[in-house]
C-alpha cells in the first residue's frame, strides 16, 4: 500500500490517462491550499490549454478512501468525472467577481472560528462575534460534489465601492433568501437519516426524547452546507425562542449546523461545553470545527453571547446602566445650572417686555382722551 506522498504522486502521474484526449496537454499540479481553521489541504488542478479555470479537488479525503480499501483506479475515475462534468473548457471572466453589479446577488456569509483562522482573516473583511468571525463569499454555484465559492478579500471590497457594514447586510440578506433555514427536532433528523424501520430495529421510538430526555433541535440550512450562518438570519433566533419556549443554548456542532437546547430543559453549561469539545475532538473534521464554546440567546435583549461570559456580560450591563443613570443626572444638573445662568437674562427680557406693555397702555389712554 502507498503512503500519502506516493498516493499524491500516483494521482498526478495517472490522472490524464482517465481524462479525454483533449486534456493530454493540460497542466496538472498539486499545491497546498489554506482552508478553514488554517487547515492545509493538498489540492489537485488540471487546467486545459483552452481554459484559465479549474476546480480544485482535495486529495486528503480520497487518501482516506484508499486506506479503507477503495482502488486507486476508482479514485482516479471519480476525479476525472468531476473535471469532465465541471465543463471547465471556458476562460473565466474576472469581471464576474470584480464587478459589484455582477456579484451583489451572489454574496453570502459564512461563520468561522476567529482564533483558528487568524492568518486567513488578515486579508479578509470580517465581523467579529465573540470567538467567531463572519466572512463573505461569492457563491459561483455547485453540484453534488460541493459548492464553488470565492472569499471576498479586502482588495475586492475596495473595488466594490461599499463599506464592510453594507457588505455584511447584503450577505446576510442573500444568504437568508438563497439558503433558507432548516429548524427541526433531533428526532426528525435521525428519522430521516435512519428511517423508521431501522430505528425500530434498534429499539428507538420516533417520539423519544434525545440526550436523556433533553429536547434538542438542529438548526442549519436546506443545503446543509455552512448552515451555522443561519444564526445571523433576521428574526430567526426570536422565532426559535417562541418555538422552544424562551431563552436557549446554542451548541456549535460544526460550521454546517447548530444544536439548540432550551435553557429550561435543565441542561448545565459545563456539561454541554464538555460535550461540544469531545465531539469536536473525535467526530468533526478539523476544517469543519466551529467553536469549543457554548452560546446563549437572550430573548429579552435579542442577543447571542458566549455562555461562559454570562456573568461578565451582566456586570458590564450593570455598569452601563449606572453610567447611563449618572449621565442622566449630569445632564439634569447641567440643565439646572444653565437655567440659573439664564435667569438674569430672562428676567431682564421680561422687565423690558413689561415696560413696553406699560408704554403701549399709556399711548392707548392718551389716544382715548
Amino acid at each position: 500500500m502507498m503512503n500519502y506522498d506516493e498516493f499524491k504522486g500516483s494521482i498526478q502521474d495517472q490522472i490524464k490517462d482517465f481524462l479525454p484526449e483533449k486534456y493530454e496537454d493540460a497542466d496538472v499540479q498539486i499545491r497546498e491550499v489554506l482552508k478553514n481553521n488554517d487547515t492545509i489541504l493538498d489540492g489537485l488542478t488540471v487546467v486545459g490549454t483552452d481554459s484559465n479555470i479549474s476546480p480544485t479537488i482535495y486529495l486528503n479525503d480520497f487518501f482516506d478512501d484508499y486506506e479503507n480499501g477503495r482502488p486507486v483506479e476508482d479514485i482516479l475515475q471519480k476525479i476525472a468525472d468531476i473535471y469532465v462534468n465541471s465543463d471547465q473548457n471556458i476562460n473565466f471572466d474576472t469581471s464576474l467577481v470584480t464587478d459589484f453589479e455582477n456579484v451583489k446577488d451572489k454574496i453570502v456569509c459564512k461563520v468561522v472560528n476567529k482564533d483558528a483562522n487568524e492568518h486567513m482573516l488578515e486579508n479578509l473583511p470580517h465581523k467579529d462575534m465573540e470567538d467567531l468571525a463572519v466572512i463573505y463569499q461569492i457563491a459561483l454555484g455547485g453540484d453534488g460534489d460541493g459548492i464553488a465559492t470565492i472569499n471576498i478579500s479586502d482588495q475586492l471590497l475596495d473595488g466594490y465601492g461599499i463599506n464592510k457594514d453594507e457588505l455584511h447586510d447584503i450577505a446576510v440578506q442573500n444568504t437568508a433568501e438563497n439558503r433558507p433555514a432548516s429548524f427541526r427536532s433531533m428526532q426528525e433528523v435521525i428519522m430521516e437519516m435512519m428511517g423508521e424501520s431501522e430505528m425500530a430495529a434498534m429499539g428507538m421510538d420516533a417520539d423519544m426524547e434525545m440526550s436523556g430526555g433533553m429536547p434538542m433541535y438542529v438548526l442549519t440550512n436546506e443545503d446543509k452546507m455552512h448552515g451555522a450562518a443561519a444564526m445571523l438570519y433576521p428574526n430567526l433566533m426570536d422565532e426559535i425562542a417562541e418555538k422552544v419556549g424562551g431563552d436557549f443554548f446554542v451548541l456549535p456542532s460544526s460550521i454546517h449546523e447548530l444544536l439548540i437546547i432550551p435553557k429550561d430543559s435543565g441542561a448545565e453549561r459545563g456539561e454541554l461545553e464538555n460535550m461540544v469539545q469531545e465531539v469536536n475532538a473525535t467526530q468533526v473534521a478539523p476544517d469543519e470545527v466551529l467553536s469549543d464554546h457554548v452560546y446563549e440567546y437572550d430573548t429579552k435583549e435579542h442577543e447571542l453571547f458566549r455562555s461562559d461570559k454570562a456573568e461578565e456580560r451582566q456586570e458590564r450591563k450593570e455598569v452601563e446602566k449606572v453610567n447611563t443613570t449618572d449621565r442622566g443626572k449630569e445632564e439634569k444638573t447641567k440643565e439646572k445650572e444653565s437655567l440659573k445662568q439664564k435667569l438674569p437674562e430672562m428676567k431682564a427680557k421680561a422687565d423690558a417686555i413689561n415696560q413696553t406693555q406699560d408704554k403701549v397702555k399709556g399711548f392707548k389712554k392718551e389716544a382715548v382722551i
